[in-house]
């Protein structure tokens, strides 16, 4: 395609022995178990096409599928729950613009559905999507940028953090201006 199109992609299967599981019972009160047992596969795509002179498309999906296999802490039996703080999936789509003069602006949309923050998959932050925003001028190792972070002000809270007890609060829409030295 005259070199306009970058891309990858990656699959992956995962038998993992001794699994590291998060266990956060109460406040305050959190430790690591290691019996678990889990099958991991998923799929990552990524791409960067070049529409015409400056434009670009950035796009990019995976798809994650993480079960236990084995997983007992006490009575409790996890057996095919899901992992606990991993998405099925995530991605991002964007537009840029690089202009010879230096300056740039884009705009992209990320995103990720549901995620369990417990063995027990009782209690999960929702799935979102984000617009975000930014336009900068570049010159040698310096950048300076104005950027909208969750434009919309989404709210995708995870409640029922620590077994129920805590909520943490999403990110709201964020604005400001960023300069940056490359060295």
């Amino acid at each position: 395609m005259d070199k306009r199109l970058r891309y990858s992609a990656s699959a992956y299967f995962m038998d993992i022995r001794n699994m590291q599981v998060m266990q956060m019972p109460s406040p305050g009160f959190i430790y690591i178990t290691s019996a678990a047992t889990a099958t991991s596969k998923g799929v990552e795509l990524d791409l960067d096409y070049l529409l015409s002179k400056g434009w670009q498309l950035k796009a990019g999906v995976a798809w994650n599928h993480t079960t236990f296999d084995r997983f007992q802490d006490g009575a409790a039996n996890y057996f095919g729950h899901r992992n606990p703080f991993a998405p099925a999936l995530t991605g991002h789509i964007g537009l840029r613009y690089d202009a010879p003069a230096g300056w740039y602006a884009q705009a992209s949309v990320v995103g990720a559905s549901k995620v369990y923050l417990d063995a027990a998959n009782q209690y999960r932050r929702n799935g979102y999507g984000l617009v975000n925003l930014v336009a900068g001028y570049q010159h040698g190792n310096w950048e300076i940028a104005a950027y909208a972070n969750n434009v919309a002000d989404k709210t995708y809270d995870a409640v029922g953090y620590q077994n129920g007890f805590v909520t943490v609060y999403s990110p709201p829409r964020e604005v400001g201006v960023r300069l940056t030295w490359r060295m």
